[in-house]
This record gives structure tokens, C-alpha cells and sequence, in this order.
């Protein structure tokens, strides 16, 4: 009998759902002692998309009849449902390591899986110590979104998408000997699911995205050489745009086009007839 209620201890100590202790949340520039509330499940730290939804200064939108909700971060939707460990950004999956939790019309998520997928995906500016429960809040915002690639007969264009013009200097790019051409932005902050998901084509065969902790870097695989390359930038659209030149011997429409008009005679016409021979040589040679 003791053990059986050993057991049903244990049970209910590691399902019971309890309040826990609140999350600090720090925001960055701002003197607010704000708290986020937190559940307790087991040993994990759960929190409440209300309140999440509260700090962030977002819309949420939850259905009871589904027991679901919806948080609109910006431009973007982040969708999660009761007893899943699917959060639904746009129409990207990702998986928290725990399922939620649902509780009276609110949704509770596991702390640390939820932020770190918001803080890849959506929030960059989102950092959390799991050990101190502190959330640090920058409000800060991708100003790197996407890349699209064009192909054209002469080489490959790379349209990088941008928030802003970035400063003069702050933009560099190089092609190393491995095969793959860089382009490094100072101060950039980068939305690398959207970027490592660009469509490729031309001489690109794969991107890739990475956020430094002062710079933002992309890097392109490209499938042949090229001759060199262009970079500028625009304010409207607001984009970096690159043009990876393709050599003239591998591109056959500018060879074609190269032979059509290729001379191999030249004739000289002085443009003189008749009476006028034109002008006289120093031994009074005429022009014609």
C-alpha cells in the first residue's frame, strides 16, 4: 500500500500543473519590471501565450471551439495548438522538445523550445536564460529578408531584399577559391529560414545564411567560374543587387553573337570620286 501511494505521489508531482515562478522580462532601453507567467509541468517551464502575447506587444487570436491560437508578430503568423509540439511560423514547421499545454482559454508553452524557435525564425532581438528565468527583449527586426536570383545571357543577378540602405563600406562580397562567393553585411540582421530557402537558379546551386554577432553573412555555391561582379544597392525597392558575370566562353548566345560580327576583311573607301581625287601625298601622291 505505501508503495502504491509512493507511486501516485510521484504522479502527481511530476504531472500536476502548478504556477511557477514568473519570468523576468528585460526590455532592452526601457526601465519596466514586467513579468511573464509561468506553469509548471514536471521539471519544465511553461508560458502563457496571453502573456507572451502581452510582452511582445502582438495580436493574438485563439479559438476555443479548436483550441488553438495565433500570435501576429509583424508581418508574420505563428500558429500553435492544445497537446502539440508543432509551432506553425507562416508555412514553415518547427517542433518544440515538449508538447503544450492548455489551460482555461489560454495556451502554455514550453519556455525554452518556444523562444528559441521565436527567436530563429521571427524575434532576433529574443534572448532567454533558462537557469536565471530572465527574458531579454530588444526590439529589434530582420532587415535582411530574402534573395531572389535572376538569370540572364550574361551572368547571374542576386537581389538580397533589405529594410534599409546600409551604409557606404558596410557591404562587401568575394569569390573564394572554393567555389563559393560571400557577401558580408555590417549590422545586418538576417532572416536565415527565409534565405536558406530561396529558390536557385542560374549559376547559384545553394544558399546559405549566417548571423554573426556584429555582421550578417551569405554565401552562394556557385556551379561554374565567373568573370567578376557588380554590387550596388537601391532604395526602391530597398535591396542589395549583385551581378555575378559569366565568362564569355561559357556563355553561347554572347559567342554567337561575338562571330556574327566577326571581320576578317576591312576595306578602306577615301569616299572620293570623279574630278575630286581627293587630297595630295608630300610627293604628290592623290588620295584617289
Amino acid at each position: 500500500m505505501n508503495l502504491f501511494l509512493l507511486k501516485l505521489f510521484l504522479f502527481f508531482l511530476f504531472t500536476f500543473n502548478v504556477f511557477g515562478t514568473p519570468i523576468e522580462v528585460i526590455t532592452i532601453g526601457q526601465n519596466s519590471g514586467i513579468e511573464l507567467k509561468t506553469l509548471m509541468h514536471g521539471n519544465q517551464v511553461y508560458c502563457s501565450t496571453d502573456d507572451i502575447s502581452r510582452i511582445l506587444k502582438c495580436r493574438l487570436y485563439h479559438s476555443e471551439k479548436r483550441d488553438k491560437t495565433v500570435l501576429y508578430i509583424e508581418d508574420r503568423r505563428i500558429k500553435v495548438s492544445a497537446q502539440s509540439t508543432f509551432v506553425l511560423v507562416d508555412d514553415y514547421v518547427y517542433q518544440m522538445p515538449f508538447p503544450s499545454i492548455s489551460k482555461a482559454t489560454d495556451i502554455y508553452l514550453p519556455a525554452s523550445g518556444f523562444f528559441n524557435i521565436l527567436k530563429s525564425s521571427v524575434f532576433p532581438g529574443l534572448n532567454y536564460d533558462p537557469k536565471k528565468q530572465i527574458l531579454e527583449v530588444d526590439i529589434k527586426g530582420f532587415n535582411i529578408n530574402r534573395v531572389e536570383i535572376d538569370e540572364k545571357a550574361n551572368g547571374t543577378i542576386l537581389y538580397i531584399k533589405t529594410r534599409k540602405e546600409f551604409p557606404e563600406g558596410h557591404v562587401s562580397a568575394f569569390k573564394h577559391k572554393n567555389g563559393w562567393f560571400y557577401v558580408t553585411v555590417k549590422g545586418g540582421i538576417i532572416d536565415s529560414e527565409k534565405v536558406e530557402n530561396t529558390y536557385t537558379r542560374g549559376n547559384v546551386r545553394k544558399v546559405t545564411a549566417d548571423q554573426l554577432s556584429e555582421s550578417a553573412q551569405l554565401a552562394f555555391k556557385l556551379g561554374s567560374d565567373i568573370e567578376g561582379y557588380e554590387l550596388y544597392q537601391t532604395d526602391n525597392p530597398s535591396e542589395i543587387v549583385i551581378t555575378l558575370r559569366a565568362p564569355i566562353e561559357n556563355n553561347s548566345y554572347i559567342k554567337s553573337m561575338k562571330n556574327r560580327w566577326f571581320l576578317d576583311t576591312i576595306v578602306l573607301d577615301a569616299g572620293h570620286g570623279g574630278k575630286d581625287g581627293g587630297t595630295q601625298g608630300k610627293r604628290g601622291t592623290k588620295e584617289k
